[in-house]
């Protein structure tokens, strides 16, 4: 790695030096234009590209139905998100007396994550009191297979920059990945999708009541068949402070619901519970079909509140497989600048010499704004020295691990063999610490 990396450092900066000494500035105005050169233009619009979300997902999504969003510019990005119960692992070593110990704990958190997560199978049962769906789910559910996970990202196969008329063509292979970009708003596309799931119940005092201080118990029966109940803050009149229930953590299905209010000094000598005062949220069991849609379209997506994203359930209140997607598009006004070889106004890379220990390569760079051009160049040049501190510093701390790790092993062999003999057994400190949460191995 760290001979590859010298050898890497040395060959760009040949290219770079070679951009240095042969290319020249040229204006807006294509015509009579050749060779390598470097040029700061604004991009016409108009030869930008409409992107579909079939675009982003090609492959996986068949048509421009399911999810009918489109918007115009030169790149555009899709970001797939889901909810879902994410698992850490941290490892520490502890020594006493001459043995070294290694303690793994895990710990469980429900977020939103572009990554499938898996839990370790073992520890599920530990997961699922922090993550209560997972009481059902047993494992985080797929993605939706009509969408592609994570980021997936198209480019315009080329843009015009320059003098309308006279202006340069310049392929995606250029300017890919080098613009910024900004959320596309879906507001104007609300009315197309039907809305999300229904993924809570807020349920209220169902009459007037007279009670007297300090307690007051009441009774809620939800039609049909009732959810478990998940308690949530709901808005009380200030003297009256919700107790039970606690969240629920298993799909246990009550016949009712019963809710207990405690009033807090200072009470008048008794209270009216007015009929529609908020008592406690209602979510109903997990469900795969329900939370964990296969796939995403119009009938299960809507438009989030702040209309930069879809979402299967609102991200307010998620449950394990809600699922959301947002859009980056590049900006509408920009500027390229581009140092690349011109031929009729058609950009491409130029190729570049090779030299003693470095082969042949091509140089085809583009920044958004207008950059000069020994600036540009200066930018490259830094980058380049940071990509290669940032490996030697990797290098050097992964040669120092290779080194720590192999000592204390050879070291840990005689008492290795003496503890595991045959006939030998583990303590029962040992034993104990294998059965708890946080797994640990003595060497």
């Amino acid at each position: 790695l760290l001979g590859w990396n010298e050898h890497n450092y040395v060959c760009e900066n040949k290219r770079i030096l070679f951009a240095e000494a042969n290319v020249k500035p040229v204006g807006c105005d294509a015509n009579g234009v050749s060779g390598f050169s470097w040029f700061g233009c604004s991009v016409d619009p108009s030869s930008f590209t409409r992107f579909s979300v079939m675009d982003l997902n090609q492959g996986v999504l068949t048509d421009n139905v399911s999810i009918p969003i489109s918007f115009v510019g030169a790149e555009a990005s899709q970001h797939l998100w889901m909810y879902q119960c994410i698992e850490t692992k941290s490892t520490t070593e502890e020594k006493k007396d001459d043995k070294k110990r290694s303690v793994t704990t895990y710990s469980y958190r429900m977020d939103w994550s572009s990554n499938l997560e898996s839990i370790t199978p073992e520890k599920v049962p530990y997961a699922k009191t922090i993550c209560a769906d997972l009481a059902v789910a047993g494992q985080n559910p797929p993605f939706p297979v009509n969408v592609a996970s994570g980021k997936s990202s198209k480019s315009a196969a080329s843009v015009q920059a320059g003098t309308h008329g006279n202006s340069y063509t310049i392929p995606n292979s250029i300017f890919s990945g080098s613009l910024g970009a900004s959320p596309v708003s879906l507001a104007p596309f609300r009315a197309s999708f039907v809305g999300a799931l229904v993924v809570s119940e807020l349920k209220t005092i169902a009459a007037v009541g007279l009670v007297t201080p300090p307690l007051a118990t009441v009774t809620l029966v939800p039609p049909g068949v009732p959810p478990p109940p998940a308690y949530v803050a709901p808005t009380l009149p200030s003297y009256v402070t919700p107790v039970t229930p606690a969240p629920y953590v298993a799909p246990v299905v009550p016949s009712s619901v019963t809710v207990t209010l405690a009033l807090v000094a200072p009470p008048p000598a008794s209270v009216r519970l007015l009929a529609g005062t908020p008592v406690v949220q209602l979510f109903p069991p997990w469900t795969a079909s329900q939370f964990a849609p296969t796939m995403v379209n119009t009938t299960n997506l809507q438009v989030a509140a702040d209309g930069n994203a879809l979402e299967t359930c609102s991200s307010s209140m998620p449950r394990l497989g809600c699922v959301m997607l947002s859009y980056q598009v590049s900006k509408d006004a920009i500027m390229f600048s581009v140092i690349a070889d011109i031929t009729a106004g058609q950009l491409s890379p130029k190729e570049t010499p090779s030299s003693w220990s470095c082969s042949g390569s091509t140089f085809g760079e583009s920044r958004e704004g207008n950059i000069a051009k020994d600036k540009m160049l200066a930018q490259l040049a830094s980058a380049n020295s940071t990509a290669t501190w940032n490996l030697r510093i990797i290098g050097i701390l992964g040669a120092w691990l290779a080194v720590y790790c192999i000592f204390p092993s050879a070291a840990a062999v005689p008492r290795a063999s003496r503890r595991t003999r045959p006939g030998a057994s583990a303590s029962p400190a040992s034993e104990g610490l294998q059965a708890a949460i946080a797994t640990s191995h003595w060497e």
